[in-house]
């Protein structure tokens, strides 16, 4: 489980926007139209003509919300947001979800030909 639904992004060029919360709400049993701003997403996309009053700002602060979080869900939240990177140049995690170490990556570990060494997490290792 990602705990998308956990994950808030700022904008640090806007400080009196709250931040965003683009997951909260959402329902696997329907993923689009819990989302309004991906629902709204779809209707311009398959009918611009008589539904782009939905184009709005703030779905697309939403979408962009979703992205970043996407990348720090996939590969962890320091994607450049702690250090001074473009990317923390923008953006923020106001919050993000707490790991256990048995949900959390162990350390990878390498032999002496650079081949990766599988190592079971501390907390997993059975006595």
């Amino acid at each position: 489980m990602m705990r998308l639904d956990q994950y808030a992004v700022g904008f640090r060029p806007y400080p009196w926007l709250t931040p965003i919360r683009p997951f909260a709400g959402w329902n696997s049993q329907d993923p689009t139209k819990t989302l309004p701003w991906y629902d709204a997403y779809n209707r311009v996309k398959h009918d611009r003509e008589t539904q782009f009053s939905d184009a709005r700002l703030e779905h697309t602060f939403n979408a962009v919300a979703a992205c970043v979080i996407m990348l720090a869900a996939q590969y962890t939240p320091s994607i450049g947001l702690g250090g001074h990177s473009d990317l923390s140049s923008f953006f923020q995690f106001a919050e993000t979800p707490e790991w256990t170490p048995e949900q959390s990556y162990a350390s990878i570990s390498h032999d002496q030909d650079g081949r990766w060494v599988p190592v079971d997490h501390p907390a997993l290792v059975r006595k």
